[in-house]
C-alpha cells in the first residue's frame, strides 16, 4: 500500500496548532538578551505549554581561543545543548 502526501511548507500560520516557530534570520536581527566577549544569548524565544514550564533560546558563541576565565552552574535549571552549525566543547567541574 502507498500513501501519497503532499509536501506543504511550514510556516507560522500553519504549524500554530503544534507551537511556535524560531526563525534564525529574524532573531538575530534583535538585540541579544545578553551579550558578552565570547557569546550572545537571546532567552525566551518560545515557551511551550509544557506543565513543568519551559524556555527555548539561542545562544551564539564567538570564535576564541581554548582557554576559559569562568564557568556558571545550573543547580535547579535543566539545560540542554543542541550544535546547530559546527562543534563546541563543554567543559565539565565536579
Amino acid at each position: 500500500m502507498q500513501i501519497k502526501k503532499k509536501i506543504v511548507e511550514t510556516n507560522t500560520d500553519n504549524f500554530r496548532g503544534y507551537g511556535s516557530i524560531m526563525k534564525w534570520l529574524e532573531v538575530k536581527k534583535t538585540k541579544p538578551t545578553l551579550s558578552e566577549k565570547y557569546f550572545d544569548w537571546w532567552g525566551k524565544l518560545v515557551t511551550p505549554r509544557f506543565p513543568s514550564g519551559m524556555e527555548m533560546g539561542l545562544f551564539r558563541l564567538k570564535k576564541r581561543g581554548l582557554s576559559m576565565d569562568r564557568m556558571e552552574c545550573h543547580q535547579h535549571t535543566p539545560e540542554i545543548l543542541l550544535p546547530v552549525d559546527g562543534k563546541f566543547v563543554i567543559p565539565v567541574c565536579c
